[in-house]
C-alpha cells in the first residue's frame, strides 16, 4: 500500500513541478511582452481565452472523462488501442465542426465575449488552437492512464517554450502585436497535437471500434453542462459581488482569488494524477478500499494544512505585494485556497461513479451544489460583503464534495465502500479551526510584525501537526529525518 501511495504522490509532484516551470516561464517573459502589448490586446487575449474556455468542454463532448472506463476495463493492447482511436475519431468530426464555425461566423463568436470587431479576425486562429488540443485529448489521456507523468510534463513544458518562443519572434521582431501572440499559442497547440500524435502511433495500434462510439458519447455527453456548472460555482459570486458593491470591491476579491488559486499548483496536480490511478484498480476493487481511504486520509490531511498556510501567511503577503487600497483581499485568499482544495476532495470520492459507469450522475450533483450555493453567496455577499464572497464560494464547493459523499453513502450496496478515517480527519478540521482562530484574536501589527507573527504560528502549526500522526507515520518521519 505504501508503495501505491508514494506512486499517486510522485506523479502528483510531477505534474505540479511542471505547472510551476509554466508560470514561471509566463512570468519571466511578462516584461518582454508587456514592452511590445497595449493592455487593450491584452484584454483580447483574455477574451479569446474565455472563449477557448467556453468551446474546448463543449467540443470535446465530455470524452476526456468518459474514455477512462473503456480504457481500463481490459489490460489488452487492441482494446485500449480501439479506446483511444475511437475517441480520436468522434474529435475529428467535433474538431471539424469547431474550425468551421470559428472560420464561417467569427463575428458572432467574438461577440459572445464582447470582442472588440477589429479583433474578431483572431477568433478563427485561436478556435483552431482549441480545435487542435480536442484532437490531441484521447492521445494525451493514454498518457496520462499509462502514468507517464514525466514524459506529459516534458512535452508540456517544450510546447510552452516554443509558442512562447515563436510569440517572441512575432511579436519583438515582427512586430505583429496581439495576433503574433495568437499565433505563437497556435504554434503551441500544432507541437502538442502532432507530438502526442506521434506517441500514440508508436505505442498503440490504429483501430476504431463503430460500437463504442454510442457507450462512448452516453458515458461522455452528460458532462458536457458539468463545465457550465463549475463555471457558475467558481464565478457567478463576482457577478453577484459587482451588482451589489461594484467594481472595486470586485478587484479586490481578485486579488485574493488570484493569490488564494495558486494552491491549484498542488491540488491539479493531486487530481491529474488521481484519475488514472484510481481507474488501474476498476477490476481490483477489493485491493483499492484500504488504500483509497488512507490517499483520503492523507490528502484531507496534507493539503488541508496547506489550506491553513494560506490562512496564515495571507496577510503579510498581501500587505508586502499590493497598496494599502487592496490589504483587504487578504481576508480571501484561505477561502479561496479552501475552495480549490474540496474541489479536488470531490474527485477523490469520484471512483464509485466511474467504477459503475453513472458518470452522468456528476452533472446532477453539481447542480445541486449550485442550487444552494447561489442564495448562500447571495446573502452571504449582502451581509458581509467581500468576504462574504469568499465563505460563499467555499461553502459551494464543499457542499459539492459532501453531496457526492452522502450519494456514495446512499448507493454503497452498489457502490465501492471505502472506510474512511473520520476520526483522524474531524482531529484536524477541529486542530485547523482553532490554530485559525488564535491567529485571528492576535493584534494587528505593522508589516513587519504580521510577517514575524505569522512565521510563528506556521511553525507552531508544523509542530503541533506530528502529534495528528499515528505511531507508523511518526516512526516513518523520524527515519526519513536520520537518513543519511
Amino acid at each position: 500500500m505504501r508503495q501505491a501511495i508514494f506512486g499517486l504522490g510522485k506523479e502528483s509532484m510531477i505534474y505540479g513541478i511542471g505547472s510551476v516551470i509554466t508560470r514561471f516561464i509566463g512570468l519571466f517573459t511578462l516584461p518582454l511582452f508587456t514592452a511590445y502589448l497595449k493592455p487593450e490586446e491584452y484584454g483580447v487575449l483574455a477574451m479569446l481565452a474565455l472563449l477557448t474556455m467556453i468551446a474546448q468542454p463543449l467540443f470535446s463532448l465530455g470524452l476526456s472523462a468518459a474514455m477512462g472506463p473503456s480504457y481500463f476495463e481490459s489490460d489488452n493492447l487492441l482494446n485500449k488501442s480501439k479506446v483511444v482511436w475511437t475517441v480520436f475519431l468522434i474529435n475529428i468530426v467535433s474538431a471539424v465542426i469547431l474550425i468551421a464555425i470559428a472560420w464561417l461566423f467569427p463575428v458572432m463568436l467574438g461577440q459572445l465575449v464582447l470582442l472588440p470587431t477589429e479583433y474578431t479576425y483572431l477568433v478563427g486562429i485561436s478556435l483552431t488552437g482549441c480545435a487542435l488540443t480536442v484532437l490531441a485529448t484521447s492521445f494525451t489521456q493514454r498518457v496520462q492512464f499509462e502514468k507517464q507523468s514525466k514524459l506529459y510534463v516534458m512535452i508540456t513544458l517544450a510546447t510552452v517554450l516554443i509558442a512562447t518562443l515563436v510569440s517572441a519572434i512575432t511579436v519583438v521582431f515582427l512586430e505583429w502585436g496581439v495576433k503574433g501572440m495568437v499565433i505563437g499559442q497556435l504554434a503551441g497547440n500544432i507541437v502538442t497535437f502532432f507530438a502526442f500524435l506521434l506517441i500514440g502511433l508508436k505505442a498503440t495500434k490504429p483501430a476504431v471500434d463503430f460500437i463504442m462510439v454510442k457507450e462512448l458519447l452516453r458515458l461522455g455527453l452528460p458532462l458536457v453542462p458539468s463545465f457550465a456548472l463549475l463555471f457558475i460555482l467558481m464565478h457567478a459570486n463576482k457577478f453577484i459581488l459587482e451588482s451589489q458593491l461594484g467594481l472595486d470591491a470586485v478587484g479586490i476579491y481578485s486579488i485574493g482569488f488570484n493569490l488564494g488559486m495558486a494552491i491549484g499548483i498542488v491540488t491539479n496536480g493531486v487530481a491529474t494524477a488521481w484519475y488514472p490511478f484510481f481507474m488501474s484498480y476498476i477490476n481490483r476493487q477489493s485491493e483499492a478500499r484500504e488504500i483509497f481511504a488512507r490517499i483520503f486520509t492523507y490528502y484531507f490531511i496534507g493539503v488541508g494544512f496547506l489550506c491553513l498556510l494560506f490562512f496564515l501567511a495571507a496577510k503579510p503577503a498581501v500587505m508586502l505585494l499590493t497598496t494599502d487600497a487592496f490589504h483587504d483581499a487578504y481576508a480571501v485568499v484561505g477561502f479561496v485556497a479552501m475552495a480549490f482544495f474540496f474541489q479536488t476532495l470531490f474527485n477523490l470520492l469520484t471512483p464509485g461513479l466511474y467504477f459503475n459507469r453513472e458518470v452522468r450522475y456528476v452533472t446532477l450533483l453539481q447542480f445541486l451544489a449550485v442550487l444552494f450555493s447561489l442564495p448562500i453567496n447571495y446573502v452571504l455577499i449582502a451581509k458581509m460583503g467581500v468576504i462574504g464572497a469568499a465563505i460563499g464560494l467555499a461553502i459551494g464547493n464543499c457542499l459539492m464534495a459532501v453531496i457526492l459523499y452522502c450519494w456514495n453513502v446512499i448507493n454503497r450496496s452498489r457502490y465501492l465502500i471505502i472506510l474512511y478515517e473520520w476520526k483522524r480527519i474531524f482531529s484536524f478540521i477541529f486542530f485547523a479551526f482553532w490554530v485559525n482562530i488564535i491567529y485571528l484574536q492576535l493584534p494587528e501589527i505593522t508589516t513587519l510584525g504580521e510577517v514575524t507573527k505569522s512565521i510563528v504560528i506556521v511553525m507552531l502549526a508544523i509542530s503541533s501537526m506530528y502529534f495528528l500522526l499515528n505511531n507508523k507515520e511518526k516512526l516513518f518521519l523520524i527515519k526519513m529525518a536520520t537518513k543519511k
